[in-house]
């Protein structure tokens, strides 16, 4: 995704630890009457829970009590390794950890024992941003430096300026005033008369922040306009990459209901990134829609084939093929699958069916029963009705 001045921008992390104090940048603090012993208590109830893990590792995160932290945002990860918001946390914790690692890396003085993990970081914001557009990302300004800081000497009417104004709106989830901004910003470029004049980060910026304020028709105007952008033309360091304006159109088509529109983006997308198994994922959940469960198995098994160490995508594709009443080849994926996510309940809850379908009724109380010890508490509509197939098995 696209990079400003080495700042990296998602979109924000509406947690219940996120704070704000007036006049700076966003903070991880604790809500009033939330203690980390409370989120610890949580969590020795619930430890397959993931948004008890994830508040947790927030909660550890508030006290700098970093080690602790990225030991339940792993953990969290563990069971749901497509959490958006756990890759993003993880992403950014080494900025945590070392406050001057953002002056270091804008000036490309990153000690070596820390490039390793800036490489992680880049990754695992990408991806959190493929899995989710829409991701919350307030947890970037916890760790962003101060804006006000970064404003100091810049020219007042410098782009760069102007972009750092609206970049602290937008990563602090202020996006009502991020889209007003921009927007202005925008017009004062002089858009209504020739709209390249906007570089792209204003289109992408305005697009995202319209997108979070449910503005999907504007949300999808900037994307569209990005798109149709030349590829081939000149990047800099205003510019963003034609493949992300791609697949995030595809994603805001998708989410609003255009699959037409959608299914080829995601194929533009991946002609020019064969390693874009996010769109493989949400070509599968396209065609599912429309019922083409061949489609769907092909795209499924194309996202495994990409990453055959992500096992939550051997879920995908066993869930799939139960869905599509293929209970025989779904048992096998599923068993890979647990083999990889030992602590997810919701394999075990779909083998619990597949068994039933193929009338193994050993083999369906056996995963429903294990299914009942994994699954969080907050799930009491799945656990009543397991319990009552349990009631039902011969």
């Amino acid at each position: 995704m696209m990079r400003l001045r080495r700042l990296v921008i998602a979109v924000g992390l509406g947690a219940c630890l996120i704070g704000a104090p007036a006049g700076g940048a966003a903070q991880v603090v604790l809500k009033p009457g939330v203690t980390v012993r409370s989120l610890e208590a949580a969590v020795a109830r619930d430890s397959n829970d993931t948004e008890a893990l994830y508040a947790l590792a927030l909660g550890y995160w508030s006290k700098k009590r970093w080690n602790d932290a990225e030991r339940m945002l792993k953990q969290t990860l563990a069971i749901e390794p497509r959490n958006a918001r756990a890759l993003l946390a993880l992403a950014h914790l080494p900025y945590a950890r070392r406050p001057k690692l953002w002056d270091e890396d804008v000036r490309g003085q990153v000690p070596p024992e820390w490039q390793p993990a800036l490489i992680l970081s880049e990754r695992y914001t990408r991806l959190a941003m493929q899995i989710d557009p829409l991701v919350d990302l307030q947890i970037v300004g916890a760790v962003a430096p101060d804006p006000n800081a970064l404003l100091q000497g810049a020219d007042p009417g410098s782009i760069e300026r102007n972009a750092m104004v609206g970049q602290a709106n937008f990563q602090n989830a202020r996006y009502d005033q991020a889209y007003a901004w921009f927007n202005r910003f925008a017009r004062l470029l002089g858009e209504e008369v020739d709209s390249s004049r906007v570089p792209d980060f204003v289109l992408w910026f305005r697009g995202l922040s319209a997108a979070h304020l449910n503005d999907f028709p504007a949300a999808l105007r900037d994307f569209r306009a990005l798109h149709a952008r030349d590829p081939e033309r000149e990047q800099t360091i205003l510019s963003v990459d034609p493949v992300d304006v791609t697949y995030v159109l595809a994603w805001l088509e998708q989410y609003t209901g255009a699959l037409d529109a959608a299914a080829p983006l995601y194929e533009e997308a991946l002609t020019h990134d064969l390693g874009l198994w996010m769109a493989h994922v949400q070509l599968a959940k396209l065609h599912e829609d429309r019922r083409e469960w061949n489609d769907a198995i092909r795209e499924r098994r194309l996202a495994v084939d990409a990453d055959p160490e992500d096992a939550s995508l051997l879920l995908d594709l066993g869930i799939t093929l139960y869905r599509s009443g293929r209970a025989d080849q779904a048992a096998p994926v599923l068993l890979q699958a647990r083999s990889g996510l030992p602590r997810n309940f919701r394999v075990s809850y779909f083998e619990g069916y597949v068994a039933r379908d193929l009338a193994r009724p050993d083999a369906a109380r056996e995963a429903f029963q294990r299914f009942l010890t994994l699954v969080p508490s907050r799930y009491a509509g799945e656990i009543a009705e397991v319990r009552g197939r349990l009631h039902e098995i011969p």
